[in-house]
């Protein structure tokens, strides 16, 4: 929004002078002009989240009518085991393994590294014109992942999904919609099966798929009520899948593994939390504000 009203201001200060607009009509265009292109934004990266998470919701379904009633019960009641990677229709994704240590020992694993491959994709595809920032963010201390457990997750570790977390920053809402192409080029859908693409065929193909898109919990969606559920936050959370396979000897560099080659890998869901400056910025300052009421909800 903010540089498509800069552009528009410079073409309409250069129109200005020839005396051929008017400047309170021209500021009044300005701004409904600049309204309706971030609004023709928002219903794109909507529909496009909720693409993503029916595609997601019918491989859930597809697995549970496989399972059989006994095992679907068990699953809904959560009790026992549970049939797929996904809670209840696909709302909530779950890690690989249910035990608390391996996903704190998995997470420290990857997190540099995992902080790392975010920093150099936005680098790379920077240069297609996509202006992005990537911030840090540490695994997840050992505290809020418990209390997390037992308040939202009913004691079940595997619901942890991001324990490894990053933030990218955006100036528009178009650019979250282009970073979202350019991701779902380097990764596949749920859980959906992926064959190995022929070197001869991989350039014409595209790059090599290293993700799994798990899941967009998208808070821009005009539908999602922000006052209600999030006191007015608003971003997107995309959970991505990666696997890699341990380092045993010193001269061996650590790598994120393609998806034909994941049949030996270990597996952990990592958050990338996509935000716009804006917003960032009052997160930044907000952020305390909203622990203490996450608190006070849960007491």
């Amino acid at each position: 929004k903010q540089a498509w009203q800069e552009a528009l201001e410079h073409g309409e200060e250069v129109r200005r002078r020839e005396g051929a607009v008017d400047p309170t009509a021209s500021a009044e265009m300005e701004r409904r002009q600049s309204e309706e292109v971030t609004r023709a934004a928002v219903h794109k990266v909507a529909e496009h989240a909720r693409q993503v998470n029916l595609q997601i919701k019918a491989q859930h379904a597809a697995e549970l009518r496989k399972a059989g009633t006994t095992a679907r019960a068990m699953h809904w009641l959560r009790t026992g085991r549970r049939v797929g990677r996904f809670h209840k229709g696909g709302s909530r994704v779950m890690q690989d393994t249910g035990d608390i240590e391996t996903l704190f020992i998995q997470a420290r694993t990857i997190n540099d590294h995992f902080q790392s491959l975010m920093e150099s994709l936005v680098e790379e595809w920077a240069q297609d014109g996509l202006p992005a920032q990537v911030i840090r963010g540490p695994v997840k201390q050992t505290e809020r992942a418990l209390q997390k457990c037992v308040r939202v997750y009913r004691r079940d570790p595997a619901y942890l999904a991001d324990l490894v977390r990053c933030t990218v920053v955006f100036r528009t809402i178009s650019d979250i919609e282009l970073f979202l192409r350019k991701i779902e080029e380097r990764a596949v859908v749920g859980l959906k099966a992926w064959k190995a693409t022929p070197p001869a065929a991989e350039a014409a193909v595209g790059p090599a798929k290293i993700f799994r898109i798990m899941r967009m919990l998208n808070r821009f969606d005009p539908e999602y009520n922000a006052d209600r559920r999030s006191s007015g936050y608003r971003d997107m959370s995309l959970h991505l899948e990666v696997g890699w396979t341990s380092v045993r000897r010193p001269d061996q560099k650590f790598k994120f593994e393609p998806l034909e080659r994941w049949g030996r890998c270990q597996r952990h869901v990592c958050e990338v939390q996509l935000l716009l400056q804006s917003m960032h910025h009052l997160k930044l300052n907000m952020h305390d504000v909203y622990s203490q009421r996450r608190n006070l909800l849960a007491q």
